[in-house]
């Protein structure tokens, strides 16, 4: 089993069948609210009861009361997309499963305009932490020598730094209605899915990367037509893909790590989402990338390396 974060309370004991996870140190305003909510509770809750031998069919959630409703967005969002993609897990937040309705009236506001993202005409108007940052490192490689990487799986162009950030009302930070957050890279693969690129390297990637990652899915996925109209017409698949880029992934994400239940195996994804560990060798970079597909492979081997 691997390591566990020292601020989340395990709980199996006191409800048979039932694992419920909380935070053993509050925030105590929100300004330590960040650091405190960088250990994902239902990620690592998933990641608990899949690895266990007598596995917990019931994950409880138990976030901070105090959370803000943009926090509370994002993790009903992510955690209802889990439980439609990890079969054998049924998950709660607070006990009760009306986080499930809560996720539908979300998607309703979207549909509907009362919840909306930004175009072309006004990406970096109205809200000042949406300019994009100068891509470095992996991202920076990634970007130059996009059409050979991953034997041309990124075919396309890219959008830097992409402002994954819903708004109510109008485009101010005190309006918006869920996390702040960025995708890295977003762009549409040769499979012609919108693809959330996350790099992350030096790692290792641990669940909360993998959190915003999947939260930036979630995204494209809600907005994938809006997306594509305005930005990425190359995009033709209902699909949506994740990759995630680094040199190390934390043993609960790797498909062939410690973890005999590593949730990216888990993960059933025959819906909507693609999930793409792309292992680097960061010592390397950027003259001599070198890649191994880790999960699942979308394009042949590379170097004879499956």
């Amino acid at each position: 089993m691997f390591d566990l974060p020292s601020n989340i309370r395990f709980d199996s004991a006191s409800h048979p069948g039932t694992l419920r996870v909380s935070y053993v140190n509050l925030p105590a305003g929100p300004k330590d609210e960040a650091a405190v909510l960088k250990d994902p509770l239902d990620l690592w809750g998933a990641a608990w009861a899949l690895n266990r031998q007598e596995a917990p069919g019931v994950v409880d959630v138990r976030p901070p009361r105090a959370l803000s409703r943009a926090r509370l967005r994002t993790l009903v969002l992510r955690m209802d997309a889990l439980q439609e993609c990890l079969e054998g897990i049924e998950f709660r937040l607070d006990g009760t499963t009306r986080f499930r309705q809560e996720a539908d009236e979300i998607r309703r506001d979207i549909r509907s305009g009362l919840l909306f993202t930004f175009d072309r005409t006004n990406l970096h108007r109205g809200a000042r932490s949406a300019k994009p940052a100068a891509p470095a490192g992996v991202q920076a490689h990634v970007v130059q020598h996009g059409k050979k990487f991953l034997q041309g799986a990124l075919p396309h162009r890219f959008l830097l730094q992409f402002p994954a950030q819903v708004f109510k009302t109008s485009l101010a930070d005190q309006n918006r209605a869920t996390t702040r957050f960025w995708i890295d890279l977003l762009g549409a693969d040769k499979e012609g899915r919108l693809s959330v690129i996350l790099t992350d390297a030096p790692g290792p990637v641990s669940l909360d990367v993998f959190a915003e990652g999947l939260d930036g899915a979630i995204f494209c996925r809600e907005f994938r037509s809006h997306v594509a109209r305005n930005w990425l017409p190359e995009v033709t698949s209902e699909r949506i893909a994740m990759y995630l880029v680094s040199d190390r992934f934390h043993p609960a994400l790797q498909a062939n790590g410690d973890a005999p239940q590593a949730l990216t195996r888990r993960l059933r994804a025959s819906d909507w989402l693609d999930v793409i560990l792309v292992q680097v060798d960061s010592a390397g970079l950027p003259q001599n990338l070198s890649e191994r597909i880790v999960f699942p492979v979308p394009v042949p081997p590379i170097d004879g390396v499956a």
